[in-house]
Parts: structure tokens; C-alpha cells; sequence
């Protein structure tokens, strides 16, 4: 089971490396009982150069997920679940400026959608 909204946590702080620090204390101590998290990923990403300068981009982990994977035994089912994130996260990249897909875009509706919109 993974929810990736099982639980949000923010900190604050009043620099950036103080904050890094910050949420890093908070991680290592954040207990979830049940199912798997992806705090271990969160918790290298807070260690990598390029996060706490400030320089990444929404292609971080693109760019930076062998480097990141090799530095520690990710679960895999936790590898898998930031993989399909990563998917997702490209596909959306995709999409026209304002979101919407253009109808010619969409797969067709099946018979049974259209049963079930009557």
C-alpha cells in the first residue's frame, strides 16, 4: 500500500540551511507505522549538493536518480513508486500549456462509460 499523501510535514526556518537541517531532524523522527514511505528518498535528496545550493529543477531526480540509488539501498518497492511518479511527472510535461488535452487527443469513450453517463 502507498499513499503519497499519508501524512504532509513543513518546516520553517529562518535560512534555507537551517530549514535543510530542520526538516532532516523532522524526517529521521517522522514514525509511520503500516506501509512504506519515501522519507529515506526524501532524506538523500536534503543531502545532495544541488538541493541545498538551491540549483535543482523539476528534473532533479531525472538527472541525479542512478547517483541517488547507488548511495543507498532504496526499497524497491519505494523505487518503483518514485519510477512511476517520475513517469507521471513526464507524461504531464506533455500536455498543452493550459492542461487540456484536445479531444483528438483522448482515447475514444467505451460503450460502457456512455451507459453509465444516461
Amino acid at each position: 500500500y502507498y499513499d503519497p499523501m499519508a501524512g504532509k510535514l513543513i518546516v520553517w526556518a529562518e535560512d534555507r540551511n537551517s530549514a535543510i537541517k530542520r526538516m532532516k531532524r523532522a524526517l529521521e523522527e517522522f514514525q509511520i507505522e503500516g506501509i512504506k514511505t519515501t522519507i529515506p528518498f526524501c532524506l538523500l535528496v536534503l543531502d545532495h549538493p544541488s538541493f541545498i545550493d538551491g540549483s535543482f529543477t523539476t528534473k532533479f531526480v531525472d538527472n541525479y536518480w542512478a547517483e541517488l540509488q547507488s548511495k543507498s539501498a532504496i526499497d524497491p518497492d519505494i523505487a518503483e513508486v518514485i519510477a512511476v511518479a517520475v513517469a507521471h511527472h513526464r507524461d504531464a510535461q506533455k500536455m498543452p500549456q493550459n492542461g487540456v488535452a484536445h479531444a483528438k487527443q483522448l482515447p475514444p469513450a467505451s460503450t460502457w462509460k456512455l451507459q453509465m453517463i444516461k
